[in-house]
């Protein structure tokens, strides 16, 4: 293939979009082995490529430099002879004379002759086209629920039916990957790739290889970017290799055996570029810097920065020094044109710590490795908290201090859970997104030696990291017993046992977090109780999680109300779905003993209101909303008073409320 023809799907115009993205400036490129699947190299700019590469890709590492979006293929590529106009397809049949139309839910088969285009076959269809590839004497077509069609490219003999279906779902109970799964030209086959499986067909319809992906990437979370999260998945494919790419990286599999050889996390977001050639891979990649190092080498202020690491003072060159050490360790070349520029500012003139540190850092850029290491990083994390501060092979002020090794955790918690500033809801919700951290034993003890001592007698910034560090079930719960864990989810500090009871949630022991909980101050149920509603269900509960939930109605029955009508996967009518983020099933009945606590309550509020400030009506709609999901006829007289509460507002009266499938909306 042309080079020219290599950079099309690249340099497609920006207006060409159909939506925008946030802009992302790191666009780099790893070169791969097509063999092994490793990394040879990473290159962020020109200079960086090896010496040897070809003008090919040159040409083609410079597009990816210049224009980050054009990683995004915003259209199909065209294929030759297959594509003719927009929604027709003009194949190479026996004599060239057929066009294939889609017009609405209809596939139609024309003769091309010296009349005009004649219709001599109509097939419909259910749904939408997705899109067509022809292989061979056949069009196929692939369609929005996960169904490919064999059209053959022939006149019909009678009506215009397939050669040959294919249900991709048939055996799947997770339909909705459709909108996610590409259809891919693979020479002479086709390629239908979903997040979870990869299927190679011929032009017979028969399947050469159905290969599932162990460990797949998550689909596309319609939170993220604004439910506009980059078109699920893709692929690439050669004659020995399938490249599937995701917004999270790229896997490499084998073609003729289907086994996994790599994977790569590429940090860009986007479907990434692959491009293959005859000794190496381009993958486009995206810088994976973590947040607390990039605002010391940024030095501007990150909204993502509650501890304020990014106040870099002239004085602070440790900082900047213990960040280019860690950047150094995971070998990111993308902020070297920043450094260099900084070190071009440093004169005789400057402070002596100012020009110490750019000593230090020309020293670290003459061995910067070639490409990126995630586990060197992680030991030099561990190395120098284990150092302590004032320690190491610089002398202060450059040595590690109580500012970077907060840094240095906050940076083994992104890499873990892909956020550096988290609580334990985030941990608790990060299931699908964990990083596992592959850390070798005799540096994971090290690591949690040093989080045990920080636990128990260290600074109180550090703590919650430290804490982190027990509890998350790939690093400190693999060398924790049951008493050492106990004892940190019994934690006097506000800053530990979070995270023990949130991992304890994590791992299904719901039960043992209740034992905890009897053993804790009641003021510390509340948020205990935000972490149990955490995939509730009443019917799967014990009796002593139920007398949890009923203990906690009685002391405080509107804030279990709100905690149980936020998350709760429980019977709340659907009409409420607009109003309050949780999803409704019937299916899974609410605790009994809830009911007496929240109908106590409410008629107290009925005959005596508390609930006086403005505003203050809407911590009664959890309760209210509860109270009806039971169902119950008698409640129905109580819930119309409701609608004559003194902080009823207009914008409650356009909620309305419902008792026994009746809704109360007043005029």
């Amino acid at each position: 293939m042309c080079v020219a023809g290599m950079l099309a799907p690249l340099l497609v115009s920006p207006a060409a979009r159909a939506v925008t993205y946030p802009p992302r400036e790191d666009s780099g490129v790893a070169g791969i082995d097509p063999v092994t699947g490793r990394v040879l190299w990473e290159a962020w700019r020109e200079r960086d490529l090896p010496e040897h590469a070809d003008d090919s890709i040159v040409q083609v590492a410079r597009a990816i430099f210049q224009s980050p979006y054009g990683a995004w293929q915003w259209s199909d590529p065209v294929d030759d002879g297959v594509r003719a106009a927009p929604r027709s397809v003009a194949p190479s049949g026996p004599r060239g004379d057929f066009i294939v139309r889609e017009d609405r839910r209809r596939l139609e088969l024309r003769r091309v002759g010296p009349g005009g285009r004649e219709p001599i076959g109509v097939f419909p269809i259910e749904s939408a086209v997705r899109k067509r590839v022809r292989l061979g004497p056949v069009l196929v077509v692939q369609l929005d629920q996960g169904r490919l069609l064999g059209m053959p490219l022939a006149e019909p003999e009678g009506e215009w039916t397939p050669a040959w279906r294919f249900d991709a779902y048939e055996h799947s109970d997770r339909p909705r990957h459709e909108r996610t799964a590409r259809l891919v030209p693979a020479g002479d086959e086709v390629l239908f790739v979903t997040h979870e499986r990869w299927v190679l067909i011929d032009a017979r319809g028969r399947v050469r290889r159905d290969q599932a992906i162990a460990d797949p990437w998550p689909r596309p979370d319609p939170l993220d970017w604004g439910g506009r999260y980059p078109f699920g998945v893709d692929a690439t494919v050669t004659d020995h290799r399938i490249f599937v790419r995701h917004g999270r990286g790229v896997i490499l599999f084998d073609r003729t055996s289907g086994r996994e050889l790599a994977r790569h996390h590429t940090h860009f977001f986007y479907l990434p570029i692959v491009r293959p050639f005859d000794d190496v891979v381009l993958v486009q990649i995206g810088s994976g810097m973590p947040t607390p190092l990039a605002t010391y080498i940024r030095r501007q202020p990150d909204w993502r920065d509650p501890l304020n690491l990014s106040r870099l003072g002239p004085q602070d060159m440790h900082k900047r020094v213990a960040a280019t050490r860690a950047l150094h360790a995971y070998g990111e070349r993308y902020p070297l044109e920043k450094i260099e520029s900084w070190l071009d500012t440093v004169g005789d003139g400057s402070p002596d710590d100012e020009q110490a540190a750019a000593r230090i850092t020309r020293g670290l850029l003459a061995t910067w490795p070639r490409r990126r290491d995630l586990a060197s990083l992680v030991r030099a994390c561990v190395d120098a908290l284990a150092r302590g501060p004032g320690d190491g092979d610089a002398a202060p002020p450059l040595g590690e201090s109580a500012e970077t090794r907060l840094m240095h955790w906050a940076t083994l918690r992104e890499l873990s859970l892909g956020q550096a500033f988290a609580g334990p809801d985030r941990y608790l919700d990060s299931s699908r997104e964990e990083r596992i951290l592959t850390v070798p034993n005799d540096t994971l003890k090290v690591l949690v030696d040093e989080a045990w001592r920080v636990v128990e007698h260290g600074p109180e910034p550090e703590r919650e990291f430290a804490a982190f560090v027990l509890a998350a079930e790939h690093l400190g719960r693999r060398l924790l017993d049951e008493e050492a864990f106990a004892a940190l989810a019994l934690s006097e500090h506000e800053a530990v046992w979070p995270w023990a009871a949130a991992a304890l949630v994590r791992s299904g022991l719901r039960d043992e977090l209740v034992g905890i909980a009897w053993r804790r101050p009641e003021a510390d149920h509340g948020l205990i109780a935000r972490f149990l509603r955490r995939d509730i269900a009443a019917d799967d509960m014990s009796a002593e999680e139920v007398r949890f939930w009923t203990h906690r109605a009685e002391q405080s029955p509107l804030d279990t109300a709100r905690v149980m009508t936020t998350t709760y996967i429980g019977p709340v009518p659907q009409r409420y779905v607009s109003t309050i983020p949780r999803r409704p099933d019937p299916q899974r009945p609410l605790p009994p003993s809830l009911y007496a606590p929240i109908r106590v309550h409410l008629e107290q509020e009925a005959a005596e209101p508390t609930v006086v400030r403005r505003g203050g009506w809407f911590s009664l709609l959890p309760a209210l909303w509860l109270l009806d999901a039971f169902e119950r006829e008698a409640d129905t007289p109580l819930l119309r008073r409701y609608l004559a509460h003194p902080q009823y507002l207009t914008r409650a009266k356009m909620v309305g409320l419902c008792a026994w499938g009746q809704v109360f909306r007043p005029k």
